[in-house]
């Protein structure tokens, strides 16, 4: 049974925002999340970024905030995992469900724009079911074999609530149909909502605590450690791992989500491939996220 709110904080502490290929495991039972780094796409790179916000601004000159510290994987995280807790907290991560919306929902077609999900999309948009599950019953319905040792280095969730931070409107439709054809797997293209980037939130952080973000590996183990934020502030944790090609390079090489294939063992017949309705990317780099929700974690 999945740990769910219904609530989610409007002005949260501090925000993870997970952009990019990534593979989300949530084990239930610990209360974590983990999300696999998918390392081998020559043209992403992985950084955090993090920055101390203003709630409610509206002005694209001070949108990103004030940069407290930015991580690269050509120097402070080039190897080993990132761990992100709040110091003296039992872990907690739960996810976030729109309480009016029920699993139906989550299959509606965005391409009917007189639906209620599209007249409530400012309040919908935000529950945590419309991340890609590839092992849910939009995608694969199955649970499926992730390839031992692919996924080298994770990133470990301890607290917040996870929810949509954006999403998009994607086509599924068969990666290979020649193949899909021979083999007599049968799929119409697919419409769906689905989540560009993960969102976790974390309400407070009290005073005698810290928003700790360890990293550097067992060699050069280093630690951020952020103290509560002023009023009205909160911090911004990006994590990328997006496409850093230009567009006129991306025409001629496999989309981004086939990249998932190369971590779960799925016969050619069956992969599937997303496509643009609308929303950021293009038909050649649909960078969302994955989720895995039968597998707690990653090999």
């Amino acid at each position: 049974m999945q740990n769910v709110t219904n609530e989610l904080p409007q002005l949260p502490e501090a925000k993870i925002i997970v952009d990019g290929l990534f593979i989300l495991c949530i084990n239930q039972e610990k209360r974590v999340a983990e999300i696999g780094v998918y390392e081998y796409a020559n043209e992403h790179e992985l950084f955090v970024r993090v920055s101390k916000k203003e709630h409610d601004v509206e002005s694209e000159l001070f949108k990103g905030g004030k940069l407290i510290r930015k991580l690269d994987d050509k120097d402070e995280i080039r190897t080993g995992d990132i761990a992100i807790s709040i110091s003296g907290k039992s872990a907690d991560v739960t996810a976030y469900h729109h309480p009016e919306l029920t699993d139906e929902s989550i299959l509606s077609d965005p391409r009917n724009i007189s639906s209620a999900i599209e007249s409530n999309s400012d309040e919908y948009s935000r529950d945590f079911r419309w991340i890609i599950d590839l092992e849910g019953a939009r995608f694969h319905g199955k649970k499926l074999e992730v390839v031992p040792g692919v996924i080298r280095r994770k990133i470990n969730i301890s607290n917040g609530i996870l929810y949509t931070e954006e999403w998009a409107r994607r086509k599924v439709k068969m990666a290979y149909q020649a193949a899909a054809t021979f083999a007599g797997v049968q799929a119409d293209n697919r419409y769906y909502y689905v989540a560009r980037q993960l969102g976790i939130a974390i309400e407070q952080i009290d005073e005698n605590q810290t928003l700790n973000i360890a990293y550097g590996g067992a060699h050069s183990p280093q630690t951020l450690s952020l103290s509560k934020p002023d009023e009205g502030i909160y911090y911004e944790v990006l994590i990328s791992n997006n496409c850093q090609v230009k567009d006129a390079e991306k025409r001629n090489r496999q989309t981004d989500f086939q990249n998932y294939y190369n971590v779960m063992n799925v016969p050619i017949a069956e992969r599937l491939e997303l496509g643009l309705i609308g929303g950021q990317g293009n038909d050649r780099t649909p960078c969302d996220l994955i989720y895995l929700g039968g597998t707690p974690e990653l090999p």
